[in-house]
């Protein structure tokens, strides 16, 4: 009895009606050792929904990009103009040892300070009347 085994193939397999250009001979079997030519480049299903969640994951970046690019002009050019929330008022720098009161005192002289110390705090948002030194409020002229 006569046991055959078959050996698994070296060369990759070759697509038919590809054209094979022969490399080189091997010298023991006298058999043509082939690689097959690179054809066009062909994407499995996966890899095309790969691609496509690639693209349109890219699309978003760029959209996302872009919002943040024009919102961010809107609201530098917004600053400063005829209907603007601070007009009328201006600027200070909270020193150590200050308060609300001292700060609505100063800004407004004549007026009562519990009028004034409201519209300061809603003016700048704040949470309550803590304040720090360092801090830049809105107060009234």
């Amino acid at each position: 009895m006569t046991v055959v085994t078959l050996r698994p193939s070296i060369a990759p397999p070759i697509r038919p009606g590809a054209r094979v250009p022969v490399r080189r001979m091997v010298k023991a079997t006298n058999r043509p050792v082939v690689t097959p030519t690179a054809g066009p480049v062909r994407l499995t299903r996966r890899g095309r929904r790969v691609v496509g969640g690639l693209a349109i994951a890219a699309a978003a970046l760029a959209a996302f990009l872009l919002s943040l690019t024009l919102s961010g002009g809107a609201l530098a050019s917004s600053h400063g103009s005829a209907g603007s929330p601070y007009q009328g008022m201006r600027q200070v720098v909270v020193r150590s040892g200050q308060s609300l009161w001292s700060i609505a005192a100063r800004a407004e002289p004549g007026a009562d300070p519990r009028i004034v110390i409201p519209q300061i705090v809603s003016a700048n948002s704040l949470a309550g009347e803590a304040i720090y030194p360092g801090e830049q409020l809105w107060v009234p002229r």
